[in-house]
C-alpha cells in the first residue's frame, strides 16, 4: 500500500505502521500487522528480563515478540494469516486492496460531479469515502455566505433510504456537522454496486 499511495518505500514515509487485518484483509478475526524501523523503541519500554527469563538461544524464537508488546505474547493468529497468504498470495491480497481503493475513487469522482449537492470535507486515499449533503437552501458563493451543511435528520434520512436498498453506511460527524462514511473494502463489492449506490445517493430528495 505504501508504494501504491506514495510511490516510495515504507521506510521513507514512516517509522512504524500498523493496521487491523480483520478490517480490510479478508481476515475475519482480530489480527494486527505491525512494521517498525527500530524495534528498540518497543523493547526498551515493554521488554521483560529477569534471571529466570533467559533469552531464547534458538534462532526460531528470536526476536522475542513478547518483548514488543503485551498483545504479541497472547493469541496465536499467525497460522491463520499464513493460510490466507498461502491461498491468495501476496499479489492476490494487493489486488484485493487495490480493488477497494478503485471502488472508493469511483464514488469520490461521482460525488465530485455534483458539487452543488455534495461536500467532501476530508481527503481520503484508501477505501473510505466521507461526504456531506449540502443545504439545498444555501446560497453558497454569494458575498458573505459560507458553506451550509444539511441537518442531521436529512443525513439520517439518506442512511435509512440506502439501508432500504441493502446499502449500509455509517453516520458520523466532523466539527459538529453531520457526515456519512462509506467503506468500500468488501470482498464482493464491484463497480456496478458503486454506481447503483451513487444513483441512490444522487436521487435522494430532501
Amino acid at each position: 500500500l505504501i508504494p501504491l499511495l506514495h510511490g516510495t518505500d515504507i521506510k521513507d514515509v514512516c517509522t512504524s505502521f500498523n493496521f487491523n487485518g480483520s478490517k480490510w484483509m479478508m481476515a475475519g478475526f482480530d489480527s494486527a500487522f505491525l512494521f517498525v524501523q527500530d524495534r528498540r523503541y518497543l523493547t526498551s519500554v515493554m521488554g521483560m528480563a529477569a534471571p529466570y527469563m533467559q533469552p531464547a538461544e534458538d534462532a526460531r524464537y528470536a526476536p522475542e515478540f513478547k518483548d514488543w508488546g503485551v498483545p504479541l505474547g497472547r493469541r496465536f493468529r499467525s497460522l491463520r494469516i499464513w493460510m490466507l497468504l498461502s491461498h491468495f498470495g501476496a499479489e492476490g491480497v494487493r489486488e484485493f486492496l487495490r480493488s477497494g481503493i478503485r471502488a472508493a475513487d469511483l464514488l469520490r469522482e461521482r460525488l465530485a460531479e455534483e458539487p452543488q449537492k455534495f461536500h467532501i470535507p476530508v481527503k481520503s486515499d484508501l477505501g473510505l469515502v466521507c461526504f456531506q449533503l449540502k443545504d439545498v437552501n444555501s446560497t453558497e458563493g454569494a458575498v458573505g455566505e459560507t458553506l451550509k451543511i444539511a441537518s442531521k435528520g436529512v443525513h439520517g434520512g439518506l442512511i435509512a433510504h440506502l439501508k432500504s436498498h441493502r446499502f449500509f453506511v455509517l453516520a458520523s460527524a466532523l466539527k459538529g456537522e453531520p457526515m456519512i462514511r462509506v467503506a468500500l473494502g468488501g470482498v464482493l463489492v464491484e463497480s456496478d454496486h458503486v454506481e447503483k449506490l451513487y444513483e441512490l445517493i444522487k436521487g435522494y430528495e430532501y
